[in-house]
């Protein structure tokens, strides 16, 4: 199985430190990269949270579930690039149980105290292997946000995955909007904590990232840019965003509109759809679709004076978090988690989902008045660092496991120590 550099090959040959009065605790995340080809919120999710745990406390260890042939993604460049360990667990086929029968041996050759999913098929397999191995499970959950609405595929997944994470040791969500869809009835599911997402304030600093791109996607390093970055998928709202474009062209004849990301498999016909639109708006000479390799976000943020985030559907929004870390103006639609970080008018604008001409309205007045943007966004880096740091995240994750494990030592986790444990959850969640 390949891995990255450390080790070149996993072969079991992690060791607790023996010098530590306390062993690491070793946990075993396991997420599913099965049609995964670009980094979305889940996998920056996860590398900042590898990032940010404490090494002296935990040992961690990432098990990749995919397609045989899926070539080399950036998300696996990007865990090599950032030296994190991981094992590849190969599947051919949607029905095969090959990443259930691995993940069971790999819990126990890895000597895991604690296996962490994300995704709705690792959250089944990951749980499943974990009660077969005696060890806590525990699932991570962003909102089942990659399907069309009434799509009775992801209605399926969305039921199954239910099933699954309310017999888990606990959840992590990362809003409250995520929360209220997952209360369980008479308390009987998975305690559940709210940690929203943790950004890199270092590598989103606008006093450390100096470069732009705008002269290699616009060749003018001078012109303003509106843009928005995330997956094109229906949900994050592209069309609406060039739909507000079409409207503000004629006004700000030096504004350029960036579209910054890629479609999943399964949603090619909407990128089409979104540069069709481009052309039948007649903004082919100033609006550009493009992707760009992880390690460029920070250049590519620096690229854009106006972040537009029209989304139908948001747990808690990464892209919104680098653009407000950067202290970039930021428009969202007032969908999801959204509110939970955006305060109109104080750290940016929030408009209705679904209404390109709103969206319009407020990035005019943006544009116009450059003034009060860069107060909304040195107001946003200030709630970033209070709040939404990997550090922080990091942090409170590790008292989710802490507090799991606990549980478990306790007549492995019996109901009145499982009340508990949903009690010091809520109040890592309120802290």
């Amino acid at each position: 199985m390949p891995a990255g550099k450390r080790p070149t090959v996993w072969n079991g040959a992690f060791h607790r430190n023996r010098g530590l009065a306390v062993k690491p605790v070793r946990v075993l995340y396991v997420r599913n990269f099965r049609g995964i080809t670009d980094i979305t919120g889940a996998e920056t999710y996860l590398f900042s949270l590898l990032q940010g745990l404490d090494r002296q406390r935990y040992e961690p260890l990432l098990a990749c579930v995919t397609h045989p042939a899926q070539a080399e993604q950036q998300w696996l460049t990007e865990l090599k690039r950032r030296n994190l360990p991981f094992v590849i667990i190969p599947i051919r086929h949607r029905a095969s149980i090959y990443d259930l029968v691995e993940i069971r041996k790999l819990i126990l050759r890895f000597g895991a105290d604690l296996v962490h999913s994300l995704d709705h098929r690792a959250d089944m397999v990951a749980l499943i292997a974990a009660r077969l191995t005696g060890k806590a499970a525990l699932a991570s959950f962003f909102g089942w946000t990659n399907w069309d609405e009434h799509c009775l595929k992801g209605s399926l997944y969305a039921w199954l995955d239910r099933k699954f994470l309310r017999r888990a040791d606990a959840m992590i969500v990362d809003s409250a909007h995520i929360a209220t869809h997952m209360q369980w009835p008479q308390d009987k599911g998975a305690p559940l904590a709210v940690i929203p997402n943790g950004v890199d304030t270092d590598r989103f600093d606008p006093d450390r990232v100096t470069g732009s791109l705008k002269k290699q996607f616009f060749h003018d390093p001078d012109v303003t840019v509106a843009g928005m970055v995330g997956r094109i998928h229906p949900n994050k709202g592209q069309l609406d965003f060039i739909q507000a474009a079409a409207s503000l062209a004629a006004r700000h004849p030096r504004l350029r509109f960036l579209i910054i990301g890629d479609a999943p498999l399964g949603f090619e016909g909407y990128y089409r759809k979104v540069k069709d639109r481009i052309v039948s708006l007649g903004l082919q000479d100033r609006a550009l679709i493009t992707n760009v390799p992880s390690a460029q976000i920070p250049l590519a943020m620096n690229s854009i004076d106006l972040l537009l985030a029209p989304s139908y559907q948001e747990s808690f929004s990464y892209s919104l978090l680098e653009a407000m870390a950067m202290e970039t103006p930021v428009i969202a639609s007032n969908a999801g988690g959204t509110p939970e970080m955006v305060s109109d008018g104080e750290n940016g604008l929030l408009v209705p989902p679904g209404d390109p001409q709103a969206l319009a309205q407020a990035a005019d007045r943006l544009l116009s008045d450059t003034d009060l943007g860069s107060r909304m966004g040195r107001k946003a880096r200030q709630v970033i660092l209070r709040n939404w740091s990997i550090g922080i995240m990091a942090g409170r994750t590790m008292q989710v496991y802490e507090e799991v494990l606990a549980c478990r030592r306790k007549k492995n986790c019996d109901p009145l120590s499982r009340q508990l444990l949903r009690e010091r959850l809520s109040t890592i969640s309120n802290p």
